[in-house]
């Protein structure tokens, strides 16, 4: 796979294949491949969201007792607010 590079400088690479074809998983990252995209999801909502074609990062911490939907969040009001 060319994908994203992980923020150690190597290529972040699919080591385990999950129930949805565009999702893939290692390094500790969960990997977007249609959407050239990688991320560290934590507890309660907690997300590292890297998008290396659109030069953004996006971190989001939460409360776990008032759980976000940080997909939602994302592919609807981050993603479309900085699209080309």
């Amino acid at each position: 796979m060319n994908g994203p590079r992980t923020p150690k400088g190597s290529r972040s690479a699919v080591r385990v294949d999950t129930d949805d074809p565009n999702l893939g998983y290692g390094y500790f990252w969960w990997i977007g491949r249609k959407t050239n995209s990688f991320a560290a999801i934590g507890f309660g909502g907690q997300i590292i969201a890297v998008y290396p074609d659109k030069d953004l990062v996006v971190a989001i911490t939460s409360d776990p007792a008032k759980r976000v939907d940080t997909r939602t969040l994302l592919t609807e009001r981050i993603l479309p607010a900085v699209e080309d």
